[in-house]
């Protein structure tokens, strides 16, 4: 009974040990150019604060590199994993414990881990997951963020939106942005799936890809 009841408490740290200890084959690409084939190990939801362990083989001293450093990261078949990209991007999320406007109208400038989440042949759909999923476009030479804003609805919005109950007002931003890229309004089906596309993984994914599939 109690190997049990220590094997229960063991398998919380071995879970995390392995989310943040466990190497795979791949290419590190440093921003100078350099390709380093051998063993990388990163979280999948990296922040621009987080590192990324590196050895050339298993047995191997890991080596730390910043996000700074590096470009990309592709897997043994070269596929990209992970792409490193200088952008000023607005910071503003709602807080999942009591929907809060956090970092009103923030902006910060440098280096972000990118992961990709659709990679198409004229646009590309990257995210970075920062305490909230932010999103990014990329059409192989500039990549853009995909935006949301947010205020609090004042007082008299309050008192016509009690049903809905609503704290805060949502600017998709992102929407014109990706109007650059797409024409629309020439296009019913288009403007309907853009007019329904939630700020999250699977839609958002599903909307670039359609437009991708689009342009010539």
């Amino acid at each position: 009974m109690r190997a049990l009841f220590f094997c229960l408490l063991l398998l919380p740290a071995v879970s995390l040990y392995s989310q943040f200890e466990k190497y795979q084959d791949g290419y590190l690409v440093l921003v100078t150019g350099d390709t380093i084939r051998g063993q990388l190990s990163w979280k999948k939801n990296s922040t621009p604060s987080d590192k990324v362990s590196f050895k050339k083989h298993e047995l191997d001293h890991p080596q730390v590199y910043t996000w700074a450093l590096i470009a990309e990261i592709l897997d043994k078949d070269k596929e990209q994993q992970m792409m490193v990209v200088t952008v000023k991007r607005n910071l503003e999320y709602i807080s999942e414990d009591d929907f809060t406007i956090m970092l009103k109208d923030s902006t910060a400038e440098g280096p972000v881990p990118l992961r990709p989440l659709y990679r198409g042949k004229k646009l590309s759909l990257y995210t970075l997951y920062d305490k909230s999923p932010f999103f990014f476009v990329y059409d192989g030479n500039q990549v853009k963020q995909l935006a949301q804003k947010y205020r609090y609805l004042t007082s008299n919005e309050r008192m016509f939106d009690y049903e809905r109950g609503r704290r805060f007002h949502i600017t998709d931003e992102f929407k014109g942005v990706l109007a650059a890229y797409y024409d629309f309004s020439d296009d019913r089906k288009m403007r309907y799936l853009l007019a329904n596309t939630l700020f999250e993984d699977r839609s958002m994914k599903v909307l670039i890809s359609k437009m991708d599939s689009k342009m010539w």
